[in-house]
């Protein structure tokens, strides 16, 4: 056989040798959507791609209910949203099951985003951390996903709603608690006087849509997990120490899952699982 024969011959036998191959598996996801409309039995949320989904959840989702304009998570084992892929909402470690979808017309074009109030939100969280609340590393400075938390639980623990009237309501009791606590200092008092001069930017920002819900981080991937699950190590260096009562199902994660830090929990990308943790200084 010449060398040109053989030539002719190698891509054909490359060709079908891909041929033969297995199918590679499509991987699976995790995205953040907003919800722009609940009910009793389906929601309605909007993709970063502007496409919007009607979901059939037939009322396995009640955590859901009343928390539109929320970011939430969307997880596919694949590219398709399906009947296989799962809403998940990181504050309560709660997965819904989607029973149906369905396209709808696309989403409007997002406004324009509110200026952030740089000052009130540091304001807000040094208020936070004064009153117990945690809000991330030290290192991490300004506004973090850990004090959107912080500033949820303070909220809740008001009974008050995410309507633009009850978040008004939650950061001007915030201003009023650093500011009446029981070490109140001159810092305290700054801090009150920067929450209340800034508070119609702070509720603008924080009334924006998709402002409420899953605080997320860039999606990375994990370095390693300990054979008993108490010690996770993840690509961008951070490492995080899973809740007692989750360490088995984490133990089963596998090094290279790609995995996003949203709200206080690990959600691991290939199964969908979520993982309350906590964040290692």
């Amino acid at each position: 056989m010449t060398r040109a024969s053989v030539r002719r011959l190698v891509p054909g036998l490359l060709l079908s040798l891909l041929a033969l191959a297995p199918p590679q598996p499509a991987r699976a996801r995790v995205q953040e959507v907003l919800v722009t409309h609940t009910g009793t039995d389906d929601a309605v949320v909007d993709l970063a791609s502007g496409e919007r989904l009607w979901l059939d959840l037939r009322q396995d989702c009640p955590a859901l209910r009343g928390r539109a304009g929320w970011t939430i998570l969307l997880w596919s084992p694949d590219a398709q949203v399906s009947t296989r892929s799962l809403l998940l909402l990181p504050e309560w470690g709660v997965s819904c099951p989607i029973w149906q979808v369905d396209t709808l017309p696309p989403a409007r074009s997002a406004t324009i985003e509110p200026e952030v109030p740089a000052e009130g939100l540091l304001a807000m969280r040094r208020a936070l951390e004064s009153l117990g609340y945690d809000c991330g590393p030290l290192a991490e400075a300004g506004w973090s996903p850990e004090s959107g938390l912080a500033f949820l639980r303070f909220r809740e623990s008001k009974r008050l709603e995410t309507s633009p009237q009850g978040l008004r309501r939650a950061v001007t009791s915030l201003a009023l608690d650093v500011m009446r606590g029981r070490q109140a200092t001159g810092t305290s008092q700054r801090l009150a006087r920067i929450i209340s001069d800034q508070l119609d930017p702070l509720v603008a920002y924080l009334s924006r849509p998709g402002s409420a819900g899953a605080r997320c981080g860039a999606t990375t991937w994990l370095r390693s997990v300990a054979e008993d699950g108490a010690l996770v190590t993840l690509a961008d260096g951070t490492r995080w120490l899973p809740a007692a009562g989750q360490r088995a199902q984490v133990a089963r994660w596998q090094d290279g899952d790609d995995l996003v830090a949203c709200s206080g929990r690990l959600v691991n990308a290939r199964t969908g699982e979520m993982a309350r943790a906590t964040r290692l200084e």
